[in-house]
């Protein structure tokens, strides 16, 4: 499965204090769609039919010409889907190019209908990340049984 969505460490505004963790609306959105009954997207405690955003960043800078993007995902693999690795690669895109790329370690997900979390780290130079158009996201999501 192939989503893409904006890269929101783009947007300074979202960024707080270093280390606080940020999403945006369209992170949440991204957990409608599933890739063999996987999708990007964190319970709240109530369970109640509703989902979390599934991904998440912190950014800070690396002195003047560097950012180091952390992203979070958090992978939902329904009860009785089979355990899966999940393999996600991220494209950082300026309309059709590709500014950077990272693949996140698998992630491992039993079938208890739980979450699993795995982390990256990106590192971009500052002028890269464009406000108009915004800076996207590529997402490739892979899974497969174990």
């Amino acid at each position: 499965m192939i989503l893409d969505t904006v890269f929101a460490a783009a947007d300074r505004s979202l960024w707080g204090r270093v280390g606080h963790w940020f999403t945006i609306p369209e992170y949440h959105e991204l957990g409608r769609f599933t890739c063999d009954g996987v999708s990007l997207r964190a319970s709240p405690r109530d369970r109640k039919g509703k989902w979390d955003s599934g991904l998440e960043m912190t950014a800070r800078p690396l002195g003047d010409d560097e950012v180091e993007v952390k992203i979070k995902a958090t992978a939902h693999n329904p009860r009785g889907n089979h355990d899966k690795f999940v393999k996600l690669h991220f494209d950082v895109l300026n309309g059709e190019d590709v500014v950077r790329s990272a693949t996140m370690k698998p992630i491992k997900c039993p079938d208890r209908g739980d979450e699993e979390e795995g982390e990256v780290t990106i590192t971009l130079q500052s002028n890269t990340l464009k406000a108009d158009p915004i800076t996207k996201l590529r997402i490739t999501m892979l899974t497969v049984d174990y």
